[in-house]
Formats: structure tokens, sequence, C-alpha cells
């Protein structure tokens, strides 16, 4: 996921400018061995993503939209 966000300190500096949230640096990058094991941790325990995002009170439809949305600019 790392590799599709924008430069860190880029999006830093915009969430700073735009919205006057200061984050380190540390917040924008992940290393995959962390992003594997919060997958598995997800699919361990409510059986993949979705089914997280439904247990904390997502309806279907914000799921689509969600989707659509993290997708869109992989494409």
């Amino acid at each position: 996921s790392e590799q599709l966000l924008e430069d860190s300190a880029e999006a830093r500096d915009r969430l700073a400018r735009e919205r006057q949230i200061h984050l380190p640096l540390s917040v924008f990058r992940s290393q995959p061995e962390n992003g594997e094991a919060f997958l598995n941790h997800l699919r361990e325990k409510y059986g993949s993503a979705r089914g997280f995002l439904q247990y904390i009170g997502m309806t279907d439809d914000e799921i689509e939209k969600l989707k659509q949305h993290m997708t869109e600019a992989t494409k």
C-alpha cells in the first residue's frame, strides 16, 4: 500500500496545510510485514476486511462506496 501512496512528506504537508493536522512521517509508512499481519488479524477475527467493516457498523452500501473510492486510484 505504501507504494500507491503519494510521497509521504507531500501527504503530511498537504494535511497540515488543508486541515491543520500535523502528523509524523512514520504515520504514512508501513513495512510489508505489518500490512500482512494486519490483514491476517482481520481474517482470523472477522473473516475479512468486509467482515470487520460490518462489525463496526458500516452498511453494505457504505462498504461498496469505500471500495470504489479506494480502487479508483489504481485503475
